[in-house]
């Protein structure tokens, strides 16, 4: 696995412990429990990060605060790729506006900018490489990339901005890949929303225990924090989760778990204001 305990002493040492999750690693034998500086020090330059969050709703903020603090003291991590559909925003200076740093930025992905100025102007401005899709595609896509899927395929985006022919999506000049490409299957043309493999997932539920078991009872929608971390497990990450309380072990019902502790590497327990 090509990611490092999260009970280890911080970085550097962290980094030179091997890399395995802490739940392959210790199993279910030492909780997941950290602080948010500790937890961003596990992302690394050039990392694919998926965020949650719709709006002003299940932004894991006080993660974002913390990265936003490492980049300003550290300059590093730099040249991640932020993926996220309506993603988390006041419509000023909360949510992805944490990012919104040049050289902690290198691609942009996501559906709606207007709620995070500084990162639409970073975007606009063609400071970094930026695409806007499809809301719904880009759940798919993080959904197709949890089960090591090509992509999502659908016809939806034909004539729009997102139709290869117009652009795929890229918002300007310095953006070149294409993540959308046009199929031809059994005589029907469709768009192929490609899967982006993800490094990272920062996420948020309400309640947490030892193991990294996530409900989410006082989160407003349940938004795409399950395949987030699908995702980030899929392609070896981890998923880092925000949330107001942590729980003894065996003391949560188990249908009321959103996102199971195998799927969870870090628990963040934020403060009152950030969550």
């Amino acid at each position: 696995m090509r990611r490092c305990s999260l009970l280890a002493p911080l970085v550097p040492a962290r980094r030179q412990l091997g890399l395995w999750h802490a739940s392959k690693r210790y199993g279910s034998t030492r909780h997941k429990v950290m602080t948010a500086d500790d937890a961003v020090h596990l992302i690394r330059d050039g990392d694919t990060v998926t965020i949650s969050g719709f709006v002003a709703q299940n932004g894991p903020e006080e993660i974002l605060i913390a990265l936003e603090k490492r980049f300003k003291e550290t300059n590093h991590p730099r040249d991640l790729t932020i993926l996220f559909g309506a993603g988390p925003a006041n419509f000023a200076d909360k949510g992805l506006s944490h990012v919104a740093h040049e050289g902690l930025i290198k691609r942009l992905i996501g559906a709606h900018y207007g709620g995070y100025p500084p990162i639409a102007e970073l975007a606009q401005s063609g400071k970094v490489e930026a695409y806007s899709l499809p809301l719904g595609s880009i759940s798919r896509m993080i959904r197709a990339a949890a089960s090591k899927s090509p992509g999502h395929l659908t016809s939806v985006g034909f004539g729009t901005m997102v139709d290869p022919k117009f652009g795929g999506g890229k918002i300007n000049k310095k953006t070149k890949e294409d993540l959308v490409q046009e199929l031809e299957i059994n005589g029907q043309k469709y768009l192929l929303y490609k899967a982006v493999p993800v490094d990272v997932a920062l996420i948020r539920g309400t309640t947490a225990d030892l193991n990294g078991n996530i409900t989410m009872e006082r989160e407003s929608l349940y938004g795409d924090n399950l395949i987030q971390a699908m995702a980030a497990r899929a392609n070896g990450g981890i998923a880092i989760a925000q949330v107001e309380h942590v729980a003894i072990n065996d003391s949560l019902n188990s249908r009321n778990v959103r996102i199971p502790g195998t799927l969870v590497d870090g628990v963040v327990v934020a403060n009152h204001a950030n969550h």
